[in-house]
């Protein structure tokens, strides 16, 4: 019998108040993370506007506004697959990005133009 289980045997009520208090400690401080960053054009660095970021592993998506930016939060700490994409441009794809508790990464992109041929 382990400690939980002594300590609140006969008690099913608080036994799962003690263990959704531990999951609740255990995760809630995980998700302070995010991504946010600025999406531009290779050539002459013009911010490009409707830039779809997808965070994979996480189903997270953001598209870039006016002035090129991007922010996905809340994230959990961990490594993900970023996919950045774009019709026109060469998809970018960015593996095992590490996000960070309690930080907000930054992921700066050039997309360079598919080839008009």
């Amino acid at each position: 019998m382990t400690d939980v289980q002594r300590m609140y045997q006969g008690n099913l009520e608080k036994a799962k108040q003690y263990a959704f208090s531990v999951f609740e400690s255990q995760t809630h401080g995980v998700k302070n993370a995010g991504l946010s960053g600025k999406v531009m054009r290779d050539v002459n660095k013009y911010v490009l506007e409707g830039v779809r970021i997808t965070v994979k592993d996480f189903d997270k998506v953001a598209i870039t506004d006016a002035k090129g930016r991007f922010e996905i939060t809340p994230l959990s700490t961990g490594k993900y697959t970023i996919i950045v994409e774009k019709e026109g441009y060469i998809t970018q794809i960015f593996k095992d990005f590490k996000i960070s508790t309690g930080v907000t990464a930054r992921l700066n992109v050039l997309l360079v133009a598919v080839a008009e041929g």
